[in-house]
């Protein structure tokens, strides 16, 4: 991200932001998980109480 800022080529804020989003994709493909009833459950008893 650096270098598509320090160059300033044209185009660089469209380079900046598909890395961007490249990273948020990583992020998000990599580290989520995934929501089951229990994970549900708990956060109503949460919730309720």
């Amino acid at each position: 991200m650096l270098i598509a800022h320090t160059f300033k080529e044209k185009g660089y804020l469209l380079r900046f932001q598909r890395l961007l989003f490249e990273l948020m994709y990583q992020l998000y493909h990599n580290f989520s998980v995934p929501l089951t009833s229990e994970n549900d459950e708990k956060d109503t008893k949460i919730i309720s109480a």
